[in-house]
């Protein structure tokens, strides 16, 4: 995990777009370490934005025999983003994506009074869930790219593991 953005930053969408690349369906850590080499059983990113700062995080559940492996392929990919190597056609399907998977978490009531009390608490108003797919459509690729240079620092970053009992 890396430190994130505030809610309030505009590199919030940037990064929602780069979650999707990532994790996404189909995207790159699950291509890598799911699909080509089986090392996990679930991938997936979270952009986590609240008033003051915010956690960008992967997880990863796999065997305890596995466990080094797909942390140092998913290193390698993070690296990559790192790089610039982010796509046209990646960064149109992960819009899509993240546009898509808002409009179905806003589907229930309780989930849309959620939303709306997160986004007043963390000082975006109510009217962010309505801004969410232009602020979305709205991201270059060259934003990607640069809140992946300015977020993912492979030299500072954390890691937590939980096991089971053997």
């Amino acid at each position: 995990g890396f430190s994130g953005v505030a809610i309030r930053d505009d590199r919030f969408f940037a990064l929602e777009v780069l979650r999707n690349v990532l994790a996404g369906m189909g995207g790159r850590l699950f291509q890598s370490v799911r699909e080509e080499i089986p090392l996990v059983y679930t991938v997936t990113a979270f952009n986590i934005a609240l008033r003051r700062g915010g956690a960008f995080f992967l997880y990863a559940a796999t065997s305890r025999e596995k466990e080094k492996e797909a942390q140092d392929r998913l290193l390698v990919e993070l690296s990559k983003v790192r790089a610039r190597r982010i796509t046209e056609e990646e960064l149109r399907a992960a819009k899509a994506y993240c546009v898509g998977s808002h409009a179905m978490a806003l589907q229930g009531n309780l989930a849309v009074a959620y939303s709306y009390l997160h986004h007043v608490i963390a000082g975006r108003g109510p009217e962010a869930i309505l801004e969410y797919d232009r602020k979305i459509e709205e991201v270059s690729l060259d934003a990607v790219r640069s809140a992946a240079r300015d977020i993912i620092d492979l030299d500072q970053y954390a890691v937590g593991i939980v096991r089971g009992t053997p």
